[in-house]
């Protein structure tokens, strides 16, 4: 089986081949499982490759990645198959044939007479089915039935959106110079209006002009004064006129 094989040199990568090996055993898997990423390290590749395999085939209309991705999407829906007819024997109950267990917990085989049993090694006879009655779980029952109905009441009707119609090239062509038509009569519009081509044709500038507002300003008094010479250490200056002392005739 090809591997992925991988240094710490830089580009130095060689990428896994899909082969008929590696087809058949995801495949395989898929059908058991369902699921991508346990295929995928069934078969020592990476799930980008994989996805990789799966997107080349929706490109081609035939050839091996054609074949993988068809033969996938049929392995998940035999998959999905399975899983919801055992999910409805779980909710509605009733008799199952499933394989019978010994006590150690390996299936139980009709061995044919020239089948070499060997311990650990499982062969090809047929298992050993047995009936087994199911009770119906109603919380499964109830669960499958909001997925698959998940508006019984009904929903309110819905408009139908009509969907946009695909157009042919020339279509599209005729709707461009349609627009070009309405582009063309806006500009001779302009020209008639006695606007300039240059002008016309100039990009959109916007121009911003600001003035500078000078503050308004502040009316000075002694409080201002006396403020201002004490915030800058300075002594005010005494006033020019001086009160007369008293005397004594301003007593009796």
């Amino acid at each position: 089986m090809a591997r992925n094989e991988m240094c710490f040199a830089a580009g130095n990568t060689v990428g896994v081949k899909l082969t008929q090996e590696i087809h058949d055993l995801f495949v395989n898997t898929i059908r058991i499982t369902g699921r991508i990423s346990v295929a995928a390290g069934r078969c020592a590749i990476g799930i980008s490759t994989a996805r990789g395999w799966m997107a080349k085939g929706r490109l081609e209309e035939e050839g091996p990645y054609r074949k993988f991705l068809d033969d996938v999407e049929r392995a998940k829906a035999e998959f999905l198959l399975l899983a919801s007819k055992r999910l409805n024997q779980l909710a509605l109950g009733g008799r199952v044939e499933m394989p019978a267990w010994d006590k150690n917990g390996n299936p139980v085989r009709d061995h044919r007479e020239d089948c070499a049993v060997i311990p650990g090694v499982p062969c090809g006879c047929p298992l050993v089915l047995v009936e087994k009655v199911l009770l119906p779980e109603s919380r499964i029952l109830m669960w499958q039935c909001d997925r698959v109905d998940p508006a019984p009441s009904g929903d309110p009707q819905q408009p139908d959106v009509p969907m946009a119609l695909e157009q042919t090239d020339a279509e599209q062509i005729a709707a461009a110079a349609q627009y070009f038509d309405l582009f063309r009569a806006g500009i001779q519009t302009l020209l008639d209006l006695g606007v300039p081509m240059p002008q016309i044709a100039a990009p959109l500038t916007i121009e911003t002009s600001a003035t500078k507002v000078e503050p308004e300003p502040v009316e000075e008094s002694a409080h201002t004064t006396s403020d201002t010479a004490i915030a800058s250490n300075i002594e005010p200056t005494e006033p020019e006129t001086k009160p007369k002392p008293p005397s004594v005739d301003d007593a009796f």
